[in-house]
């Protein structure tokens, strides 16, 4: 694309240049013309010239001698000669009469001082009857006082042939003053000079304006084509590349170290607590705090290192050219995103702090293609949130294989069944006000002969229709009843069971039936039986879950939820009887501080609608006396007791004394006091 300012400068200086070619042609042609025209008039005076001349020199000189004594002649001045021609408009300043010797036959008029510098070849020339011509000119000079004549003079050489003869006889000069007609040709030259200046530079103006026209639409087309390519390879929020451009990169990458003998380090990064900060503060400082996330992961990576954002609050680290030394590099890079996210944030008007858990993995010992990479990861930060948020997680075979349903799952869920291989444990429910016990959390582990003991829904898929693990979901909702029920005929009063109902283990459409079936079946009064209920409820419009509540709550069974998961506009309108705070956001309290501001929210918002609040995970005094000042109702964690068996989970019960209260009046509960 052309430049218009460097087009107009080199137009102008282009137009200057044929501006001044112009006026020295037109000068020389102009002046050549005038130069002809005067010859032209100075040979038809020149033809009636020789019988005046001689007629005037026999009127004056009675002493006429043979044409050899011509030149002997004295020079004859006659000023009245001049005065005539010059009356007739003809600008003659003198005319001189040479011999063909070049000696002054005759003088008429005022011949310039400077005539001795007569032109010899323009002599020849008139000698040999063609004429010559010739403009001069001694300059500017004579107005300057240096003396000299400042006039145009135009001299014309014209041979001139006696009558009846046919040679030259005699040449004869004519000196003319040309100024006038001089100067009006430079007049004229000047004006045609400006006048073609100006066209050329008002169309080399007119050039240029459409040449910033044309290039300010270019370039407008240009950035509406940048911008629609940027939004789609990057993040209209925070300026990160999208997923879209992070593929290309992390295949750019991995083909790259393939080729070199390189690793590829890819971290797979989720904040703690950010849908809290939304739902409590706003979606305006939501973005404002991924904004300054953003700018941080920047600039605590190398500049070749690529930070992409995939949504919400994941964002995705791709770290290539890693050598040997890959485990010790990645960690002082996590190490270093971790304390860059946990120093506290200025917002307008608020100030927080955020921590992130973060998987990692690499090429090609965790992956051959970008999918599997990412997948990988994401693994790894997932079993950052379960190991307490805000750490760091190397992704591995063995933390994979924790994560991943054994083989043969339908045969061995049902052997694991019959072999009783899944255990249910409990762990009490501290009334941080009246230190008694508020009620009783059930935990269902899958003892299993290669993976160990875990967390049953860590190795169960999701609850499909008709997936075996549905039925170990109901096993576990049966047994939790039936369990119980004993104590309760045992004469053991514990308070409410609280059943974690996740949704790997029941069908959501199903639910209320299973629900209804555990409590026919075992006969437990609904008023002892509480559902808390998380991501089986996530993915469905909130018309949908509160139908849902609504027809469990008819059962007469309890419902929590965990604050963090759902919006405040949802907790508002769910039909609810507990609020909980999971173990996650309290680890990151007392850890970094991020997470004090959703706690506080929680537990505000719940008081208003007459709601306690338990916190799970509690496993310090400080975490216990931080929840107690900030008005939490009840807890539960290591701090109370780890999950235990029924048998000792009993026993523990037993030697204490017991004493029934009300744990909330829409729950009707009672608590025991805590051993």
């Amino acid at each position: 694309m052309i430049n218009p300012s460097r087009y107009l400068i080199t137009a102008i200086l282009s137009s200057l240049i044929v501006t001044i070619v112009f006026s020295f042609l037109y000068q020389y042609r102009a002046i050549n013309d005038l130069k002809a025209a005067r010859l032209q008039t100075d040979q038809a005076i020149s033809n009636y010239l020789p019988e005046a001349v001689f007629a005037l020199i026999d009127t004056h000189q009675h002493d006429v001698g043979a044409a050899s004594a011509t030149s002997q002649r004295p020079l004859i001045r006659v000023q009245q000669q001049q005065l005539a021609l010059s009356s007739k408009g003809l600008d003659i300043i003198a005319l001189e009469l040479l011999s063909l010797q070049q000696a002054p036959i005759l003088v008429v008029g005022e011949r310039p001082d400077w005539a001795a510098l007569q032109d010899p070849a323009g002599f020849e020339k008139a000698k040999q009857g063609t004429g010559s011509s010739r403009l001069v000119s001694l300059g500017w000079v004579g107005f300057l006082g240096a003396g000299l004549d400042a006039r145009y003079t135009h001299i014309s050489q014209i041979g001139l042939s006696l009558p009846g003869e046919n040679g030259i006889s005699a040449v004869v000069a004519i000196y003319s003053d040309l100024s006038a007609q001089v100067w009006r040709l430079y007049l004229t030259q000047l004006m045609l000079s400006l006048l073609l200046f100006c066209s050329l530079n008002g169309l080399n103006l007119f050039l240029h304006r459409r040449l910033k026209q044309d290039k300010g639409n270019v370039q407008r087309v240009m950035e509406k084509e940048s911008k629609a390519l940027r939004k789609a390879d990057y993040d209209p929020l925070t300026g990160l590349p999208n997923r879209t451009l992070l593929n290309d990169r992390l295949m750019q990458a991995v083909s790259h170290c393939e080729r070199f003998q390189h690793s590829v380090v890819v971290m797979f990064l989720d904040l703690d607590g950010f849908k809290a900060v939304n739902d409590t503060l706003g979606h305006h400082v939501g973005d404002q705090l991924l904004n300054i996330v953003a700018k941080r992961l920047k600039d605590s990576l190398r500049e070749g290192d690529t930070v992409a954002r995939l949504g919400g609050d994941e964002f995705v680290v791709v770290l290539p050219m890693f050598d040997s030394r890959y485990t010790e590099q990645a960690s002082e890079v996590a190490q270093r995103i971790l304390e860059s996210l946990a120093a506290p944030m200025s917002l307008p008007q608020k100030e927080l702090q955020v921590g992130c858990s973060i998987g990692v993995s690499r090429y090609p010992e965790d992956g051959k293609n970008a999918k599997t990479l990412l997948k990988n990861a994401d693994s790894a930060m997932y079993q950052a949130k379960e190991q307490g948020r805000n750490n760091v997680q190397f992704y591995s075979l063995k933390s994979a294989g924790s994560m991943s349903a054994p083989a043969n799952l339908k045969s061995n869920l049902e052997q694991s069944l019959q072999r009783q291989e899944f255990k249910l444990l409990f762990q009490p429910q501290l009334d941080l006000k009246s230190e008694k016990i508020a009620g009783v959390s059930v935990f269902l582990y899958w003892f299993h002969p290669s993976a160990g003991m875990n967390l049953a829904e860590k190795l169960l898929p999701a609850g499909k229709k008709n997936s075996p693990a549905l039925g170990v979901g109901q096993w576990m909702l049966n047994d939790a009843c039936l369990q119980r029920m004993r104590w309760q005929q045992q004469g053991v009063d514990c308070g409410t069971l609280t059943v974690y109902l996740k949704a790997n283990l029941f069908e959501f459409e199903a639910l209320a039936s299973c629900v209804s079936n555990a409590l026919d079946s075992s006969q437990l009064d609904p008023q002892y039986l509480e559902l808390e209920l998380t991501d089986c409820l996530l993915d469905r419009d909130l018309d949908t879950a509160i139908s849902l509540l609504n027809r469990l709550r008819s059962l007469g069974v309890g419902v929590s939820i965990d604050g963090v998961e759902f919006s405040l506009n949802a907790i508002r309108q769910l039909p609810l009887n507990r609020v909980r705070i999971g173990h996650q956001t309290i680890n990151q309290v007392l850890s970094s501080g991020a997470d004090s501001v959703v706690v506080r929210a929680i537990i505000a918002l719940a008081h208003q609608l007459s709601l306690p609040v338990i916190a799970e995970g509690v496993d310090s005094p400080k975490q216990k006396a931080y929840l107690g000042a900030k008005g939490c109702d009840q807890i539960q964690g290591i701090c109370t007791s780890p999950p235990q068996p029924n048998q000792e989970f009993i026993k523990r019960l037993r030697h204490r004394p017991h004493r029934a209260d009300n744990m909330a009046a829409a729950q009707g509960s009672s608590v025991a006091e805590l051993p």
